[in-house]
């Protein structure tokens, strides 16, 4: 029998007892959807819609209503608000779990708004990053948190939690309680001590009803601690699985190989439609046995641009790509937002022109959906088309529908996957976009938008040899699928 069975039936007593009281909200850079929407209305994009009674308590407008300001359309229409887009269809209402994996830079930090009122932090980022985290949780509305993760001693994911326990009420913090002599942890554990927040240290195999239905797995660290790893701090992150109806995401903290050889050892339950990379995409974690049993069709790197430690690191992407997954990185796609009814999860982000909607549960193994070049074209039937249409997901489960903006974004127009027949073109194609051309993983994809902002716009097909990783072979895959046009106007 599996040692992670469930173990607590119950709310965890005085962690829940009283939900954290938060007020309604659009998130922030959601605000700023709104507000373009607005200003575009006599541009043909359409009036945003005014929140209804029918939005969560909690503010988080769903991102297939009119609460993200969303144009007037029919099911199936899309909504060009600039900012990110929004999937109109069948609303996810008042009862959504809300995941906000904050853009932090280098460093981890995940917001989980649970219907019921309860609120999750897990890790703050670096110092720096402490007061953005702070604005993060005011604008979506937070007043105190019921739990306090910190996934490991490390600076990049505790560091700003100073702040965060100077700003608000927290009840509970759960951390992974290894020993670390850092000046930044004492004097956290002193602050906690001082305000009397009940401390509590994780390990295996331990459920935590947040109430609403949503439940976190504690996977890890195990007992005893690991030891004797390449980062002992690291390989004992407290890593969680949230739970809520049939969707599921995982938080990995910054666990190491060792770390994943122990959960899939113990038979820990990893699938997950969503994943949070482990340690901000290293080398040294998510390997392909961890990705055979999560088999998440988005993951979310959370990651600091032009980074020191060369994060994301290539063959991790590669991996990711190989199973078919969506890779969302915070130094690229901003703060990622998810929402879930526990049936369909949609996920959008601030610099991305694009939103992810597909159903929560199983996909089978990961790797069927892999290598299978550019996505079909838009779907049959009547009414516009929804960009590149729906996507298998990794093992033939259920389709991965997405959907892209027409209107222009911070970065210029967004063009959807090329369909039959349509090419892409390389001066005004998004990272995501790319990623869909044959041999081009997420980090050729992210390298050739960084030569193109850097050495200027592309002349012809031919001047992607230039771009490290672009070889004769793949160019010859390339031309018959991509074009050159006008570089998209500056801002």
């Amino acid at each position: 029998m599996s040692a992670f069975r469930k173990i607590v039936a119950a709310p965890l007593g005085p962690m829940w007892h009283t939900p954290a009281v938060r007020s309604p909200r659009v998130p922030a850079f959601l605000s700023f959807v709104v507000l373009l929407a607005a200003l575009g209305a006599g541009c043909g994009h359409g009036a945003a819609a005014a929140r209804g009674a029918g939005a969560p308590s909690h503010g988080g407008a769903s991102l297939a209503s009119g609460g993200h300001g969303a144009a007037a359309g029919g099911p199936g229409t899309l909504a060009g608000a600039g900012a990110g887009a929004v999937v109109v269809g069948t609303p996810l209402g008042a009862g959504a779990l809300e995941v906000h994996f904050i853009d932090v830079g280098q460093g981890d930090s995940a917001l989980v708004l649970v219907p019921g009122g309860q609120v999750v932090l897990i890790d703050a980022g670096d110092t720096d990053a402490g007061p953005a985290v702070v604005t993060e949780l005011r604008a979506a509305g937070v007043k105190a948190i019921d739990l306090f993760v910190w996934t490991h001693p490390h600076a990049d994911h505790i560091g700003g939690a100073m702040a965060v326990l100077d700003a608000f009420e927290v009840r509970r913090v759960l951390d992974s309680g290894y020993p670390h002599t850092t000046a930044t942890y004492k004097a956290l554990l002193e602050r906690v001590k001082a305000k009397g927040i009940a401390y509590e240290v994780a390990r295996a195999g331990r459920d935590l009803d947040a109430g609403g239905g949503a439940v976190l797995h504690v996977l890890g660290p195990p007992e005893p601690l690991l030891s004797g790893t390449r980062s002992d701090p690291n390989a004992n992150s407290v890593v969680l699985r949230l739970e809520y109806g049939a969707a599921s995401v995982l938080f990995a903290g910054d666990a190491e190989a060792e770390t994943e050889d122990k959960l899939l050892a113990a038979g820990a339950p990893l699938r997950a439609d969503v994943l949070k990379v482990a340690h901000h995409g290293s080398r040294y974690a998510t390997g392909a046995g961890l990705l055979a049993k999560v088999a998440p069709a988005v993951a979310v790197v959370s990651v600091g641009a032009g980074n020191s430690y060369g994060h994301p690191a290539p063959e991790t992407l590669d991996r990711l790509t190989a199973t078919g997954a969506r890779v969302l990185r915070t130094d690229l796609a901003g703060t990622v937002l998810l929402r879930t009814d526990g049936t369909t999860i949609e996920v959008s982000a601030l610099r991305v022109a694009e939103a992810i909607r597909l159903a929560a549960g199983p996909r089978g193994p990961p790797g069927a959906h892999a290598g299978a070049g550019p996505r079909p074209g838009p779907a049959p039937g009547p009414g516009p088309a929804l960009g590149p249409g729906p996507v298998p997901a990794p093992g033939g489960g259920p389709a991965v529908a997405t959907a892209v903006a027409a209107a222009p974004g911070p970065g210029g127009p967004s063009i959807a996957a090329p369909a039959a027949g349509r090419l892409l073109d390389l001066n005004r194609a998004t990272a995501a976009e790319l990623e869909t051309l044959p041999g081009i993983g997420p980090a050729k994809a992210a390298a050739i938008v960084a030569d193109r902002t850097a050495a200027g716009p592309f002349r012809s097909v031919e001047d992607l040899a230039r771009v490290k990783g672009v070889g004769p072979k793949t160019l010859e895959k390339l031309r018959p699928l991509v074009t050159v046009g006008a570089a998209p106007p500056g801002p």
